[in-house]
């Protein structure tokens, strides 16, 4: 009976600790109490009068729902048509992130191209500021998208928890929590974001550097920005394809087919971008011959290849992305003991 006792106290708290992650910030504490009396009312009236068992707390917790649900209901959603209460909290999140690291990455880049004198300060700061402004709307409309797709289609949020039970609870930190699940996502999405308005904004920074300083662009700059508008879309998709494997954690063939989908728009952009060469610097050879004194043929040799086989490196990631995904669908889970 002291055990029961212990493992229903022991949840109570689990289950509030996970449901005031959900929750706003202020009023928090207030929540956390209504909570506690909940789920003692309820208990009692199961109970009626008897020591509560975990078949009542169970069902106490089935009627409450998740804990990130839960948590998310006392969150002002209401109007919000195309995210739910169960969605808002991680959307709310990755806006966040995003809003962070797209204006740190556009300054990042301003200040490299103002570094090699392409452009003014001054100037470029004007153009950090309205850069960021279509960038961030581009962004926020792809991560949008995902979520109000997911709304939409009725995927459940216990779908977003690899939690397969209602006292299947991470236990309380002792510590001051360490943000874990997500951790990967945030540093996908920065690193993506950052290359992607580099390589849109500052393509110069990819170049081999003399030893008397100047520098041999990798790639044609006028070429890149006309590809700009194809970057960024295959920016916003790279967040779109994070976001969806970190949300969805179903096994089968619809999150298989969805990511299948992913990769093969993101091949197509890469083919746009790199397929027919032109991306390169046409006189990326005569440079280098002419800034490190040497024409030795096997340096061209090695470059016409790398140019010209390129694309297949996106090729085989995106075969070798499919076959993970399939694996990870259709693969035969293994017990943990």
């Amino acid at each position: 009976m002291e055990n029961e006792r212990a493992f229903i106290d022991d949840m109570i708290e689990r289950y509030v600790y996970q449901a005031s992650r959900h929750m706003p910030r202020v009023g928090r504490e207030d929540a956390v109490k209504e909570l506690r009396v909940l789920i003692a009312d309820m208990l009692n009236e199961r109970a009626n009068g008897l020591p509560p068992t975990k078949k009542q707390l169970e069902a106490v917790f089935v009627e409450l729902g998740s804990p990130e649900e839960f948590g998310a209901k006392y969150k002002n959603t209401e109007g919000r048509v195309l995210i739910g209460p169960a969605y808002y909290p991680i959307y709310i999140k990755i806006v966040k992130i995003v809003a962070a690291a797209v204006p740190f990455g556009l300054g990042v880049a301003t200040f490299i191209r103002a570094l090699l004198g392409e452009i003014p300060y001054y100037l470029g700061v004007a153009q950090w500021l309205a850069q960021s402004i279509g960038s961030l709307l581009s962004a926020f409309g792809a991560i949008t998208l995902v979520f109000a797709v997911m709304e939409y289609k009725g995927v459940k949020a216990e779908h977003f928890s690899t939690a397969s039970g209602p006292f299947d609870l991470p236990p309380v930190p002792k510590e001051p929590e360490r943000p874990q699940g997500i951790a990967g996502v945030v540093a996908s999405i920065v690193f993506t974001v950052l290359f992607s308005l580099l390589f849109a904004l500052a393509p110069n920074i990819f170049s081999v550097y003399t030893a008397d300083g100047s520098f041999i662009p990798l790639f044609d700059a006028q070429r890149v920005q006309t590809l700009v508008p194809i970057v960024f879309l295959s920016m916003a998709l790279g967040i779109g394809r994070e976001l969806y494997r970190y949300l969805d954690k179903r096994r089968g063939a619809v999150p298989f087919v969805i990511l299948t989908l992913f990769g093969a728009v993101s091949l197509v952009f890469s083919m746009l971008l790199f397929g027919d060469g032109t991306i390169w610097n046409e006189s990326f050879l005569v440079d280098a011959a002419a800034g490190f004194g040497s024409t030795d043929p096997l340096f061209g040799f090695i470059w016409s290849n790398v140019t010209h086989y390129f694309p297949l490196l996106f090729v085989f990631a995106f075969v070798l992305e499919t076959a993970t995904n399939a694996a990870s669908a259709f693969g035969r889970k293994t017990a943990c003991t």
